[in-house]
């Protein structure tokens, strides 16, 4: 079964991000998961370790696992996009900036180090575009776009 259609949303189980952009778009980021829902993850994510031929015993999946979980690759690609769309935009404000620094924490592009690259590339771009009126950025801003929600993650 594809990422996309994953049947992972069992009895509010799941806690799906829902990124808003500038043209009022709305498109799902990244969720965490707890119950059925991460155990079905769990039994997945065994299954496909095991298909490598790597010994899945020492993995912990059993008790109550919670799970975050990137979006689709279509919705992490389009989140992407609009990230990067949003911040080249010549009229960028320090609104924009904030929305499209919040969609590129929910699209990371690998499985490690996209958030070390995102705050290097967001302070980079922040400067550049912004000067002095950019936002600081948290040192926990990766953790902010995960579990505060858009609203609270966007303020500077």
């Amino acid at each position: 079964m594809s990422r996309a259609t994953r049947p992972y949303d069992a009895g509010g189980d799941v806690l799906q991000d829902w990124v808003v952009l500038p043209d009022s778009r709305r498109i799902p980021g990244n969720r965490i998961v707890r119950g059925q829902a991460a155990r079905a993850i769990a039994e997945e994510l065994t299954a496909r370790v095991a298909a490598r031929g790597i010994d899945v015993s020492r993995m912990e999946t059993g008790g109550n696992p919670i799970y975050t979980a990137t979006p689709a690759p279509q919705d992490s690609q389009a989140l992407f996009a609009a990230a990067l769309e949003t911040l080249a935009d010549p009229g960028l404000t320090l609104e924009t900036y904030l929305t499209g620094r919040y969609a590129l924490f929910q699209a990371p592009q690998t499985k490690k180090g996209s958030d070390a690259v995102n705050r290097t590339f967001i302070v980079a771009v922040g400067a550049l575009a912004l000067g002095d009126t950019a936002a600081a950025l948290p040192a926990d801003i990766d953790l902010r776009c995960y579990v505060l929600g858009q609203a609270a993650a966007c303020c500077p």
